[in-house]
């Protein structure tokens, strides 16, 4: 077995150094990421309740049970290929839920806790996409559906995203602070 040289003992040196000025840090990046992590195991929940009511159940959404008055088993005895087309739809918006919802918990797992920047912006930007995307249309008048049943299973998720995502953000600032005093000139 080799002896240790100075270098792995600077190694050693720094790694103590830099765990020693992150506890706070840490603490608040750690429970960003995982509630990050959280909001991302809700919205793969939210994609296999969609993808369960396409298969299972007998409505057409969580809060549609109704398309102009025809139920979904009125509509497939006249018109086959719309129910097709429309659980088609339903199916693929599921799926991508259930991806996005991996893609935020491998990002938050595996980069916002480790303190990288770039990681916590992408698991926020993914599901903030799909938020801005899905919201707006159930507020038009077009949606005259109930609206708290059709929407109070999937936003289950978003305070964890919420609360998940200044924390971690505080955490990474405060990794960042001491790197941007170091820099500054002195006088």
């Amino acid at each position: 077995m080799a002896e240790p040289t100075a270098l792995d003992g600077e190694r050693r040196t720094e790694s103590t150094i830099e765990n020693a000025t992150r506890p706070t840090a840490s603490r608040s990046l750690r429970w960003g990421a995982y509630l990050l992590a959280l909001s991302g195991v809700g919205l793969i929940a939210n994609g296999a309740a969609m993808l369960y009511r396409v298969v299972f159940e007998p409505g057409f959404e969580s809060g549609v049970e109704t398309l102009g008055g025809v139920t979904r088993s009125e509509l497939a005895t006249t018109h086959h290929e719309v129910v097709h087309y429309i659980d088609h739809l339903h199916v693929n918006v599921a799926g991508l839920m259930v991806a996005v919802g991996i893609a935020v918990i491998a990002l938050a797992w595996f980069g916002v806790r480790r303190g990288q920047r770039w990681a916590w912006a992408t698991a926020v930007a993914l599901p903030a996409v799909f938020l801005v995307h899905s919201l707006p249309i159930h507020q038009t008048a077009g949606f005259t559906f109930d609206a708290l049943a059709h929407l109070g299973p999937g936003i289950l998720w978003l305070p964890a995203l919420l609360v998940g995502t200044v924390l971690a953000d505080r955490g990474l600032r405060s990794i960042d602070e001491p790197a941007d005093r170091d820099e500054a000139p002195t006088g």
